[in-house]
């Protein structure tokens, strides 16, 4: 398939995976097992199609990279294990009925992370590239999962408080272009800040 043709099929199937997976999701609204196993797997698909994007963006085989796109699938999925540590149960109907956010839902903290993680990658003594490539997978797998959760509550952003619901169209418009975003705020990273052996 041509890149530019595999790029917009990805495009579009986070767009159609979205608005899918959320049908299944209202669909089982009764079944909160089905619902939860729907509803998480959503997320990992999501994100996974969003770090596909941004390797065919830049230009790097999928296969290469397919260790990246587990791990991104995989954090994005983890995330939700957070209901059950705020709900001290695994007892699913606990766990999706709390009557807050929990912690991994904080947007805050995945960008604090990142940054940091982008901070000592660069202060290294050694030029630490994969640190670097994690910060940015961290950031697309906790993003997408929030963006996608803004639809019901916004997103949570302290110490300013929340957003507004993201309207649900919107939402899906911006899960596809979300990936576009991180590449290019990736490409500009890199012109912007030197290399620790530039410096």
């Amino acid at each position: 398939m041509h890149s530019k043709t595999l790029k917009l099929t990805t495009c579009l199937l986070l767009g159609l995976v979205s608005i899918i997976g959320d049908k299944l999701v209202s669909y089982n609204n009764n079944n909160h097992f089905l619902k939860a196993v729907i509803d998480n797997a959503t997320h990992g698909i999501v994100a996974g199609l969003s770090w596909t994007l941004i390797v065919l963006l830049q230009n790097e085989p999928i296969a290469k990279n397919l260790p990246s796109i587990l791990f991104c699938i995989f954090l994005s999925s983890l995330i939700d294990v957070d209901h059950f540590v705020e709900a001290k149960s695994f007892n699913i109907k606990d766990a999706t009925n709390l009557d807050h956010r929990p912690f991994f839902h904080c947007t805050t903290l995945p960008i604090i992370i990142w940054a940091v993680l982008l901070v000592v990658s660069k202060l290294a003594s050694e030029n630490l590239y994969n640190l670097n490539y994690c910060a940015w997978i961290l950031l697309t797998s906790f993003l997408s999962h929030h963006i996608r959760d803004a639809t019901r509550r916004g997103l949570w952003v302290p110490p300013f408080g929340s957003t507004g619901k993201i309207p649900y169209y919107f939402y899906v418009l911006l899960t596809m272009l979300f990936p576009y975003f991180v590449y290019l705020s990736m490409e500009k990273y890199q012109k912007i800040i030197p290399s620790v052996d530039n410096v």
